[in-house]
């Protein structure tokens, strides 16, 4: 389940068009490294609330309190369980 959450965030980047071009992006990738500002990852917060269907908690809204992929998936994991 894990795998299919990362996958749908990194869809979701890629569809949102949230990262530098030809970046190659993993569960590893962190934020700041793909070139996402805070209002990047708000944007990419907001659609992954459509596809999971549940609202994040506020504190999930402060993009430093996640700094890679995994880190949002494995929050998303907890919430769909």
């Amino acid at each position: 389940m894990m795998e299919a959450i990362t996958e749908t965030i990194i869809e979701k980047i890629n569809t949102l068009e949230l990262a530098r071009d030809g970046m190659d992006i993993t569960a590893d990738s962190e934020f700041a490294d793909l070139g996402m500002n805070s209002l990047d990852f708000i944007k990419l917060i907001v659609a992954l609330e459509d596809v999971f269907e549940f609202e994040f908690d506020d504190e999930a809204l402060d993009a430093s309190s996640y700094n890679k992929i995994s880190d949002i998936s494995k929050y998303i994991l907890k919430k769909v369980k």
